[in-house]
C-alpha cells in the first residue's frame, strides 16, 4: 500500500489533510478547438463558411476526445486558456497552387509561445486542383482522413505542453505521485509517461521536473479515491524530492502524459463526454 505523506500548502491540503478529509478528484483540463480554412478555394467555396468551420472543428473535437482521453475539448471556446486551431493550409515552405493541403495544428496557451505543427495531409499535390465538392462532400472526406490517422503525433506532440492538473499528492514508499483521476476517467494504460514540475522549499524555493512511469490506481482510501499512481523513474543524484516529501516542504504545480498509452476499452466504457453541444 501507499505510503501517504501530505505536502503543506495550497487546494490540495485545503481538501485533504487534517482529519482524512479527501480532496475533490478533478476533471481533466478543457482545450477549445477550432477550424479555420484558409486556403482560398476552400475558403471561398463555402457561402457560410463561419458555419462549415464550426462543423469542422467538432468533428476534431469529436475525434480528439475518442483518440485522446486525458484532456477534454470544447468548440470554439475563446475563454479557456488553452486552445487549438486546426487551420487547412498549403503543406509547409510550399505555397504553389499544386502544393499539397493539410491541416496545421496550432496551440495557443498563457504565458507561452504558439506552438505549430502540420499534421494531417488532406490533398496531395496531385490533388491540388480536384473540386472542393459540396459541403457534405468536405465533412466526409475530414471525416474520412481522421478515422484513418493516429493521435499519436498530437498526444506526444503539441498537446503534451497542455498540463492535465494543478496538484497530485506525492509518495514516498514508493515514490510517486497519485493522480486526482482514475486512469479510466484518461482512458490511460499502465507504462503512460507522466512529468509533473514540483516547488520544493528550503533555503530558497526551487522549482524541479520528475518522470514517472504509470503502474496502477491508487488505493481507494487515498484522498482521491485510488487515483492512478506513477512510480518515479529517471531520477538522478542528489534526489532531493524524497526528503521534501518527508518534510512536507514540497507542493506539486503541473502534470503534463509525455508519452500517453490509450486505453479504448476505458474510453468506451467511461461516462460520455459533451462534444460540441452534443455526446459522441
Amino acid at each position: 500500500m501507499l505510503k501517504r505523506v501530505w505536502a503543506v500548502a495550497g487546494a490540495l491540503i485545503a481538501g485533504a489533510w487534517p482529519g482524512g478529509a479527501r480532496a475533490t478528484a478533478q476533471a481533466p483540463v478543457t482545450v477549445s478547438v477550432r477550424a479555420e480554412l484558409a486556403v482560398p478555394r476552400f475558403r471561398d467555396r463555402f457561402t457560410d463558411r463561419k458555419a462549415v468551420e464550426t462543423r469542422v472543428a467538432t468533428l476534431f473535437a469529436d475525434y480528439l476526445t475518442r483518440e485522446i482521453g486525458f484532456l477534454s475539448f470544447a468548440v470554439n471556446d475563446t475563454t479557456l486558456p488553452y486552445r487549438l486551431s486546426l487551420v487547412l493550409d498549403h503543406e509547409p515552405n510550399n505555397a504553389t497552387s499544386f502544393a499539397e493541403v493539410g491541416f496545421w495544428v496550432r496551440l495557443d496557451r498563457p504565458g507561452e509561445e504558439q506552438l505549430a505543427a502540420y499534421w494531417l495531409p488532406f490533398r496531395t499535390s496531385d490533388q491540388s486542383l480536384a473540386a472542393v465538392g459540396t459541403e457534405t462532400d468536405f465533412l466526409t472526406e475530414v471525416k474520412s482522413k481522421l478515422g484513418h490517422q493516429s493521435a499519436d503525433s498530437l498526444s506526444r506532440g503539441v498537446l503534451r505542453w497542455v498540463p492535465i492538473a494543478e496538484t497530485g499528492v506525492p509518495n514516498l514508499n514508493p515514490l510517486g505521485l497519485v493522480l486526482p483521476f482514475h486512469l479510466i476517467d484518461l482512458c490511460m494504460k499502465n507504462e503512460s509517461i507522466i512529468q509533473f514540475v514540483a516547488e520544493i522549499q528550503g533555503t530558497i524555493t526551487i522549482e524541479e521536473q520528475f518522470k514517472a512511469r504509470i503502474v496502477g490506481n491508487g488505493p481507494p482510501d487515498d484522498p482521491f479515491f485510488g487515483g492512478g499512481f506513477g512510480k518515479i523513474i529517471d531520477l538522478t543524484p542528489p534526489d532531493d524530492l524524497s526528503p521534501s516529501i518527508t518534510n512536507k516542504t514540497v507542493r506539486v504545480k503541473r502534470i503534463f502524459v509525455t508519452s500517453y498509452v490509450h486505453d479504448k476499452t476505458a474510453c468506451d466504457n467511461r461516462t460520455p463526454r459533451v462534444v460540441g453541444g452534443v455526446t459522441p
